[in-house]
């Protein structure tokens, strides 16, 4: 059940008014707690991988209750395609979280003019069903990507007076990090459920 649940996320459809492919459940789930997997790193350092995830956390935090998940050392080592599975199950019993948020840089170009790819799933952690799922690269050396860079920093950074102006964004590694989470989290789309 797990294995369809995740091909359906490859049934994604081009929105218009975003650069990535993305796919939302057509009935989701309400969710209070998500349980944060480590971001899978590829070729991206570590570090890079850790300001994705923080990002993430900071961004999410403003509507869900977000818990930081850590595989337990007995779950690391496991049958291959059961590893989710086993933390997906823990994530419900031991923070009784309702979506789990995994995800993976595929390709990584810090420097100017940066790139991200990158893939995001949220899965119910009930029966492993995809909620929402995004995917693509979102690259500054594109002129609709370097649009949107301007449109984003002017709305977000109102007051600074940086004298790059929106260049800041894709001179600071952090900062693009930043933009690029935005623009995947631009495509979520789920209700949040009231605390009981």
């Amino acid at each position: 059940m797990l294995a369809c649940a995740l091909l359906a996320s490859a049934c994604t459809a081009a929105r218009p008014e975003s650069p990535l492919q993305a796919y939302s459940a057509d009935s989701p789930p309400a969710i209070r707690i998500i349980a944060l997997m480590p971001i899978e790193n590829g070729p991206a350092t570590p570090q890079a991988a850790q300001l994705v995830q923080d990002t993430l956390a900071a961004h999410l935090a403003r509507r869900y209750e977000i818990v930081r998940y850590q595989r337990r050392p007995d779950s690391i080592v496991q049958q291959p395609g059961l590893g989710i599975i086993h933390d997906l199950l823990d994530a419900r019993r031991r923070h009784g979280a309702e979506a789990a948020l995994v995800g993976s840089i595929i390709e990584y170009r810090p420097f100017e003019p940066p790139s991200i790819t990158m893939g995001l799933k949220l899965l119910s952690t009930a029966d492993g069903s995809v909620i929402w799922a995004a995917s693509g690269t979102i690259d500054s050396a594109r002129p609709d990507i370097e649009q949107r860079i301007r449109k984003y920093y002017t709305h977000t950074q109102r007051s600074s007076a940086s004298q790059f102006g929106w260049r800041n964004i894709i001179l600071a590694e952090r900062q693009y990090a930043r933009y690029v989470t935005n623009e995947f989290l631009l495509t979520f789309n789920t209700q949040r459920r009231s605390a009981q």
